[in-house]
């Protein structure tokens, strides 16, 4: 393994902490991706100096230091502009929550730090002058594409049992298969994630249904019975979809849509709502499902009907016809016709009108009124777009305006 495979910032933050006398390494994701041949997404670095230490050497060198996790032996240093997670070694002391260390305890010995981690893959560590330290068998599970617990694996799950989500989440990620007593620990300790929040829930949940092998690890954290963890009024009946995961986008929105289509509305509803997703994703999911609902029971093969679906459901109807195309609905029709529709220029809502409310008040309608004519004019030219014109609209105006004047009078 080649030094060239951390950037210089890293380099430099490794040799400041040698010259100094510890040690240093990178470790954790960082260095799994790196042998995996991919891009990592941070950098991860572990050492025998104290925080305080750390946070010393590098602010006697200029660098700006962060006072990340003190408490838990962590700081950041940013150095050309390149942020680095520095942590001491650690050993971590009782997990009373199911989910953090109660104490830590910093250590001179990295072989104790790594053996709190939580699986083989990211129990390595690396620096360009000892090369890569495997107590675990990492490597060679990184190479079978197996994820193993370091050690006792029921103690890992019980320590922490967001590693149960995690373990689901990098098999998506990465396509691991969990190992069979990882697996056994997963099921025995899946208790554990009652006491973890929604959100942390949901944040794992969104990385293993947006990852490249989805269909497969979703399908495990069904079988390993985690879904009333996920949705607690979850019954076996819902049937989540996953075996088209992986065909769908890689967004949210679309997956989630495909794993819970086959939860009646008021479900999906709760699923959505105890998710504590933030409500742009949730506005879509819904927007997708009803979409797929729409093309299921009311097909359609027309330009108008096209152009209504689009402006109903704008980008959500592409991932909607994609989804409904993979469920073995017949979309063919309708994605044809939404096609042709797109191919004309359109008005999508009542502000792409070519007249407004102003417009339509001064022609003589009354505030209430206006509402109804702006929903009229844009139905109109939904049918027609070359009305969409202040001349046509104005004239659609006038003439709703003398139909209709006598019946809002009336009121």
């Amino acid at each position: 393994m080649s030094a060239v495979l951390y950037p210089p910032q890293v380099k430099k933050a490794i040799e400041k902490l040698e010259e100094q006398g510890f040690e240093a390494y990178i470790v954790g994701g960082c260095l799994r991706n790196i042998l995996m041949g991919k891009e990592p997404h941070d950098w991860d670095m572990t050492t025998s100096a104290l925080p305080e230490k750390t946070a010393e050497i590098f602010r006697s060198e200029g660098y700006s230091v962060i006072e990340t996790g003190l408490k838990h032996g962590t700081v950041t240093v940013l150095i050309d502009g390149v942020p680095l997670e520095i942590t001491t070694f650690r050993i971590d002391g009782e997990y009373t929550d199911s989910r953090h260390p109660d104490s830590v305890t910093f250590t001179r010995s990295l072989s104790e730090d790594l053996a709190r981690r939580d699986f083989t893959v990211n129990a390595m560590a690396y620096s360009e002058k000892t090369g890569l330290i495997d107590l675990y068998g990492g490597k060679a599970d990184l190479a079978k594409k197996l994820l193993r617990a370091v050690g006792d694996p029921e103690r890992r799950f019980t320590e922490d049992a967001l590693r149960i989500l995690r373990a689901f989440r990098f098999s998506a990620e990465h396509g691991f298969k969990i190992e069979e007593e990882t697996r056994k620990a997963i099921i025995k300790c899946r208790g554990g994630l009652a006491d973890i929040s929604r959100e942390r829930i949901y944040s794992e949940l969104y990385r293993a249904l947006t990852g490249d092998f989805a269909s497969v690890s979703a399908a495990e954290l069904i079988d390993c019975g985690i879904m009333s963890f996920i949705f607690p009024f979850y019954d076996e009946y819902f049937a989540p979809r996953t075996d088209v995961l992986d065909l769908l986008p890689k967004r949210i929105a679309p997956r989630l849509a495909c794993f819970i289509i086959n939860f009646n509305p008021e479900e999906a509803e709760k699923a959505l709502i105890s998710l504590k997703m933030s409500n742009a994703d949730k506005s879509a999911v819904k927007s997708i499902l009803s979409a797929v609902d729409l093309l299921k029971n009311q097909p359609f093969g027309d330009v108008v009907s096209a152009r209504r679906f689009i402006r109903l459901f704008g980008e959500n109807g592409a991932d909607a016809i994609t989804l409904a195309d993979l469920l073995g609905i017949d979309v063919e029709r309708a994605k044809k016709a939404v096609n042709i529709a797109l191919q004309t220029d359109f008005p999508k809502s009542i502000g792409d009108l070519a007249i407004g409310g102003s417009e339509v008040i001064a022609l003589g309608a009354s505030g209430r009124m206006t509402g109804e004519i702006l929903s009229f004019l844009l139905e109109k030219a939904t049918e027609d777009p070359t009305l969409n014109t202040p001349l046509g609209l104005t004239e659609l105006t006038k003439k709703y305006i003398s139909e209709n004047k006598n019946e809002h009078n009336d009121h």
